[in-house]
């Protein structure tokens, strides 16, 4: 994998795909960071080791977080996982989660899926794959294809856009056309849509051998 999540992160911004506001905590100034937190915000917490696939399930992350407790958290983090670095970012509220990645198959082709997100994802099994590149219209077929199209056609009064997908999805296929030398597979999960962006809460990206 590429080394943490902060630097999936970097490199998909480049691509179009946004990112919380964050802020990198080295463990030497964790008892100077809660000063120039927004005190309006609430946060979420990781500890940042490209050895650590899901952090959910070890306690590296720490999700709804108040100013006021990013310090107790921070220490509850350190004493866990040592002098790891911590990335902080912004909370951001959200009901849909979506998960979106590409890979290479047997045949070294790239394929794109989409599909309903978050931790059940592997329980909802809500993923459709399509092979790149896909035009702007195979897209919404593709996204379409899924039953959490739902929320882009009215379901319970949502309405969500096509276009951030459209964006993120394109993002992807440009990643794979000028790094798929040296990337085997990309996945967001989750990805949101906030303010009409594609926003990545999460994110990693494995290299080739």
């Amino acid at each position: 994998m590429l080394e943490t999540e902060h630097e999936v992160k970097q490199l998909l911004e480049n691509y179009g795909i946004k990112r919380p506001e964050y802020w990198i905590v080295p463990q030497s100034e964790f008892s100077d960071i809660q000063g120039i937190l927004p005190p309006e915000k609430r946060f979420v917490l990781k500890v940042l080791d490209a050895n650590i696939k899901h952090k959910s399930e070890i306690g590296a992350l720490v999700v709804d977080v108040s100013r006021d407790d990013v310090g107790r958290v921070l220490e509850n983090l350190r004493c866990r996982f040592g002098e790891k670095p911590v990335l902080i970012e912004e909370y951001i509220p959200h009901s849909i989660e979506f998960i979106l990645g590409a890979k290479k198959d047997e045949d070294f082709e790239g394929v794109v899926g989409f599909g309903g997100g978050g931790f059940l994802t592997e329980l909802y099994g809500d993923i459709v794959f399509r092979k790149m590149p896909l035009t702007r219209e195979e897209i919404v077929k593709m996204v379409n294809s899924t039953r959490i199209s739902a929320v882009f056609k009215g379901f319970r009064n949502l309405n969500y856009d096509y276009e951030p997908v459209i964006k993120a999805v394109l993002g992807i296929q440009r990643i794979f056309d000028e790094k798929g030398a040296v990337i085997s597979e990309l996945e967001i999960n989750p990805l949101i849509i906030s303010d009409s962006e594609p926003v990545a809460l999460d994110a990693k990206i494995i290299l080739n051998k």
